[in-house]
C-alpha cells in the first residue's frame, strides 16, 4: 500500500456510483423513463391529430343537424344623414333589444347599411322571439318612418 492511501498499490479507487441512473444522452433518469424515438413521437402526434379532427367533424355534423332556424327583422327607411351620435345611440338600442329578445343561449345576427338594418335570431323558438323583437323595434321607432318586415326562414 502506498503511504497515506487506503487502497492497495496499483489499484484505482472505485468510482462513486451516481445518485441516479443516467439516460443514454447523459442526463439523469429520475423517473425511469426513456426518450421516445422520433418515429414513435410522430405516430402519437398523428393519432392525436386524427382523433381531434374526428371529434371536430362529429361536432360540426351534430351542429348542422341541430342548426336552428333564423328569423330576421328588417328595418328600412333609416336616415343616413342623421346626427352620428343619435345614429350610434339608436343602433345601440336596437342591438340591446336584439340581445334581450334572443336570450342567453341563442345566436344573433346584426347587419347595418346606410338605409337598412337586419336583426336576426336563431333558435327553435326564433319566430316567437322575432315577434317580440318586432314589437320592441316598433316601440323604439315611434316617430320614425321605418318599414319593419319579418323574414322567417
Amino acid at each position: 500500500m502506498a503511504e497515506g492511501s487506503s487502497t492497495p498499490a496499483g489499484q484505482d479507487a472505485d468510482p462513486v456510483p451516481p445518485l441516479s441512473p443516467t439516460r443514454p444522452d447523459g442526463w439523469p433518469d429520475w423517473l425511469g423513463r426513456r426518450p421516445i424515438p422520433v418515429a414513435e413521437r410522430d405516430r402519437l402526434r398523428q393519432t392525436i391529430d386524427a382523433d381531434r379532427l374526428s371529434r371536430e367533424t362529429a361536432r360540426a355534423q351534430t351542429d348542422q343537424q341541430l342548426a336552428p332556424h333564423f328569423s330576421y327583422i328588417v328595418i328600412e327607411g333609416l336616415n343616413p344623414d342623421q346626427n352620428p351620435r343619435k345614429r350610434i345611440r339608436l343602433r345601440a338600442r336596437l342591438t340591446i333589444a336584439l340581445r334581450l329578445a334572443a336570450g342567453e343561449d341563442h345566436r344573433t345576427h346584426y347587419e347595418a347599411t346606410g338605409h337598412r338594418i337586419t336583426l336576426g335570431i336563431a333558435g327553435p323558438d326564433a319566430r316567437e322571439r322575432a315577434r317580440s323583437l318586432r314589437q320592441e323595434v316598433q316601440r323604439i321607432g315611434r316617430g320614425h318612418r321605418w318599414t319593419i318586415t319579418e323574414d322567417l326562414h
